[in-house]
């Protein structure tokens, strides 16, 4: 997730979660910012860095722990840096839902544009391992045994990349699994022609409707 701090360029999540960790500023001084910062010039000087970075990352809202002395830099532990993933990652996982689980997938030309083609062994290889697994499970179920198509694409939501691997039947069901650049999972769900899709409480959960098929 790219975060767009006061010198205009864009700061990753992976950066932000470094320097809060590290104790380190948030975001670059400008110009024409003095050399020497002051108390709180960094956004982790004299605050909770989970509150600073929260903030930076829009998620203000979400309660901090009691601030330091002015003045005094906290380092975060790997228990504030776990929690602080999770909720980024939760809200990358809503919005890709949102993104893909409305995307027809009975329709051919829907499914074009970020299409990859995982027959090249030097695509396939720059993917994710869970993302090849997924296609393989659901290429071995259907398309293996002519009764589907499944396909990988790769698509911008935000400023994040996320795999989707969309698998379509001669019947009205279809299915996606959705997953991070990481290979993290984001999501996997059902869809009916002309509906949208029904996600699962787990991911992968949707494989059980294919089960009997295999």
């Amino acid at each position: 997730m790219g975060i767009k701090p006061p010198t205009g360029h864009s700061v990753s999540r992976e950066q932000l979660l470094r320097r809060a960790i590290q104790g380190r500023p948030l975001h670059d001084s400008s110009p024409t910012q003095a050399k020497r910062p002051r108390p709180g010039d960094s956004g982790v000087d004299g605050v909770d860095p989970g509150r600073a970075l929260r903030k930076a990352l829009g998620h203000e809202g979400v309660s901090a722990a009691k601030a330091a002395p002015s003045g005094v830099a906290q380092r975060m532990g790997p228990t504030a840096r776990m929690t602080l993933e999770a909720e980024i990652d939760g809200r990358l996982n809503a919005t890709a839902r949102d993104h893909f689980g409305a995307i027809p997938l009975h329709d051919y030309q829907a499914l074009q544009s970020g299409s990859l083609n995982l027959r090249n062994p030097d695509v396939r290889t720059q993917l994710p391992a869970s993302v090849q697994e997924s296609y393989d499970w659901y290429f071995e179920t259907a398309e293996a045994n002519d009764w589907g198509t499944v396909r990988v694409l790769q698509r911008q939501v935000g400023d994040e990349s996320v795999y989707m691997v969309a698998t379509t039947t001669d019947g009205s069901d279809h299915y996606m699994e959705l997953f991070d650049v990481r290979g993290a999972p984001l999501g996997s769900g059902q869809q009916m022609d002309g509906e949208t899709t029904q996600w699962d409480a787990n991911q992968g959960d949707c494989r059980q409707h294919l089960e009997p098929y295999r």
